[in-house]
């Protein structure tokens, strides 16, 4: 008996026992249940709160507010900066460029024609350019450095003149038959310099060749033709013969005794920054003078010294003003009076009908002589004088060179006089302004 109430106190004590641990679990159950909902409910929460938030704020900026906000949407459809762009924004320490490297270079004066600019009456040949009358030549510029050598040849004593940079070379160039090269200038900075060189020597005494000219460096195309150009038609004055001499200097008639690039016609056209072109030639006459031709025939051949037969047709520049300085050698060699006259007037219609009537025509005289003048004035007036641009101008005789001729200082005084007289009557501005004479004689004729 006392056994059975022990059990059913035992079994009592384990039902009581498994109610409790049951409760328990069960609220430890509950209260987990409960964070987690608490915990979604309050996310889900957020998250719908947030959304309206951020479309509050967008819709309500002020306009101002949009104009200074950064761009956003046009940064992020550009392209991404690559290391070459951002290195150009970099400060980066300055580098010398390195020097360009200049090379021997040759340039043939007819092959290469383009990258000169020809003075005078010159001729293409096979072996080279003709460069006979007085202040013929050249003129090219380029970067140069070192020496710069001319190749020519030249059947007899010549000089020449170099200009640099604008700037007269005191030294005369000497050539002589033997002369294959002369060297007419040296740079030490191969930067840019502009090199002019002319014959002082007239053709009569000379006739050259120019083959090429050798460089360290290059060259560019020829410089630009002058504005104007003065062509002068003269004799041994107009060559400057004699003006490196005085009256004790036994020989006169010798290339070291002239520079034509000295000579009042060079030295007026260069005073006036106008292009010279020289059809002059010692002893030559209207009609008669110490040669065997005369100046029409002189001046109808593009180089009656080198070749009497080939006639000079090239009128494609047409000068703006002729000076003529001729009758010296006439009046010394016993020219009869109607025959200057004929030829004079023909000289001048020759020269009307080649380049046009619109070109002036000065006449110069008494440099040396009075120079047939007293005849010269009526055929002047008889095709219509200044009103047809036919000009006289009177100089200041001069003796004092070799040979009886004007001396240095006397061109340069006659180039002054010369120079003024252009100026006054304004022969470089207005070259179209003259009343034509050419047909006036044709139909008188």
């Amino acid at each position: 008996m006392q056994k059975s109430f022990a059990l059913s106190c035992i079994s009592l004590l384990i039902t009581l026992l498994c109610i409790f641990c049951l409760g328990g679990c069960q609220s430890d159950f509950s209260a987990d249940s409960t964070d987690s909902t608490t915990t979604q409910t309050i996310e889900n929460s957020t998250e719908r709160t947030t959304e309206p938030l951020m479309d509050e704020t967008t819709t309500t900026l002020p306009q101002a507010e949009e104009l200074t906000t950064p761009p956003v949407a046009e940064e992020s459809t550009t392209e991404p900066i690559t290391e070459e762009t951002s290195t150009e924004t970099e400060e980066k320490p300055v580098v010398p460029e390195k020097p360009l490297e200049l090379k021997q270079n040759t340039y043939h004066f007819c092959k290469n024609r383009e990258n000169f600019k020809r003075f005078g009456r010159m001729v293409e040949l096979t072996d080279g350019l003709t460069c006979d009358f007085t202040a013929s030549g050249v003129e090219f510029w380029g970067r140069m450095q070192g020496n710069v050598t001319v190749s020519l040849s030249c059947d007899r004593d010549t000089y020449f003149t170099v200009f640099i940079d604008g700037v007269r070379v005191e030294e005369r160039f000497y050539a002589t038959p033997t002369t294959k090269e002369l060297c007419i200038a040296s740079f030490e900075d191969g930067e840019e310099h502009t090199i002019r060189f002319l014959k002082q020597t007239e053709a009569q005494w000379s006739l050259c060749v120019l083959e090429s000219v050798s460089i360290t460096g290059f060259l560019f195309p020829a410089p630009e033709n002058r504005e104007f150009l003065i062509e002068f038609i003269g004799d041994s004055i107009t060559c400057g013969y004699g003006n490196l001499g005085n009256p004790s200097t036994p020989v006169a008639g010798i290339a070291s005794m002239q520079d034509g690039t000295q000579a009042f016609a060079f030295l007026t056209a260069e005073a006036l920054n106008a292009e010279a072109n020289m059809v002059s030639c010692s002893g030559i006459g209207i009609a008669k003078g110490w040669t065997a031709i005369n100046e029409l025939e002189f001046y109808q051949r593009t180089s009656h010294y080198r070749d009497p037969e080939m006639v000079f047709d090239d009128n494609s520049r047409v000068p703006n003003l002729i000076v003529i300085n001729l009758g010296t050698n006439d009046q010394d060699r016993g020219c009869e009076e109607q025959a200057f006259k004929a030829k004079m007037k023909e000289l001048i219609l020759f020269l009307r009908d080649f380049y046009g009537p619109d070109v002036p025509i000065v006449w110069m005289y008494n440099m040396m002589t009075y120079g047939c003048f007293t005849w010269a004035r009526p055929v002047l007036a008889e095709l219509g004088g200044e009103d047809a641009g036919l000009y006289a101008v009177q100089f200041t005789p001069n003796k004092q060179g070799a040979g009886n001729h004007p001396e240095l200082a006397a061109h340069y005084a006659a180039s002054e006089q010369l120079v003024q007289f252009i100026k006054d009557k304004q022969f470089l501005e207005k070259s179209d302004e003259f009343e034509s004479i050419f047909d006036f004689v044709v139909d008188e004729e």
